[in-house]
């Protein structure tokens, strides 16, 4: 996840960078795409290991919800952006941002559910 939200971070960060050229862009796109793309799979194999064989249904249900809200508020919130301020700039600086605030909450996850360490204890 360090690896995944950092590149994307990086490529969003790329993508501030217009005004150099379309050789950037698409540096910045590429990255994203595939620093973005390594969060679907890692999302698959934590899920089990933060919230348990029982709670894995649910918690992969109420992430699946949650992701497709944030999708679907994104081409919105990008025109917004775009209306207001006559660039896509903000938009990507604010993704970095969420992606570099996600980092420090992931060595905060709990890689054992708490029925599994009470048992081990």
């Amino acid at each position: 996840m360090l690896c995944a939200l950092g590149g994307f971070a990086a490529g969003m960060a790329c993508m501030t960078q217009a005004h150099a050229g379309y050789e950037v862009i698409a540096l910045g796109v590429a990255v994203t795409g595939l620093f973005g793309g390594m969060m679907v799979p890692a999302e698959s194999y934590l899920a089990p290991r933060i919230f348990g064989q029982r709670g894995v249904g649910r918690a992969m249900g109420l992430l699946s919800g949650a992701i497709l809200l944030a999708m679907l508020a994104t081409p919105p919130l990008y025109g917004l952006i775009y209306d207001l301020t006559g660039s896509y700039t903000g938009m990507f600086w604010a993704f970095a941002g969420i992606a570099l605030l996600a980092l420090l909450w992931v060595p905060m996850l709990r890689l054992h559910p708490r029925q599994m360490a009470r048992e081990a204890a």
